[in-house]
């Protein structure tokens, strides 16, 4: 999945899209495997709370607020789903239980965000002023239309922070659950 802004076929172009400091950035996202049949109502649940939690990140020093028996040194900057809907909702709400999270004050300008179909559709982040460890629950609204029917891709990918510290571009968080609830 690749998330930059610039891409370029000729070395002309390429020299234009440097100078201005466009960079493009390949974000490594590890799906499920398989797919998952969307409920047309209810809610489908896409990561169960009784699963192993997924790491995402980059395994730098944040890392150590991920617990040890769920560390990776090198984990994934995402994790993604293929879900599999029949018949569009008119809307529908992701709701992720996020733990690590960077908080919507961290001063890093650490974020996550919610991916469909290779559009971003939502930031995620903690509350202000949450703790390096809590588990907090997040939810982003999908409009109708969002999703198509057939094959979707969604995921929640751990975007590079603003303010980088050493080798530390990505804040890891654990992903906990991930639900996808439609009225």
């Amino acid at each position: 999945m690749n998330h930059g802004l610039c891409s370029s076929g000729r070395s002309a172009v390429l020299a234009l899209v440097l100078a201005a400091g466009c960079v493009s950035l390949h974000l490594d996202v590890t799906f499920a495997p398989g797919s998952i049949d969307m409920r047309s109502h209810g809610t489908t649940v896409l990561q169960e709370p009784a699963q192993r939690p997924v790491h995402v990140g980059d395994g730098g020093t944040d890392a150590d607020s991920i617990p040890a028996e769920y560390r990776l040194a090198h984990p994934s900057h995402g994790r993604g789903w293929r879900v599999v809907v029949d018949r569009p909702p008119g809307a529908a709400e992701l709701e992720a239980t996020i733990e690590s999270l960077a908080p919507v004050d961290n001063p890093w300008g650490c974020y996550a965000e919610a991916v469909l179909n290779d559009r971003p559709v939502g930031r995620l982040q903690a509350p202000r002023g949450a703790a390096a460890g809590a588990v907090s629950v997040v939810k982003v609204l999908l409009p109708a239309g969002a999703l198509q029917v057939g094959e979707n891709r969604l995921a929640i990918v751990q975007r590079e922070c603003a303010v980088t510290r050493d080798q530390d571009r990505f804040d890891d968080a654990l992903i906990r659950s991930v639900l996808l609830r439609v009225p």
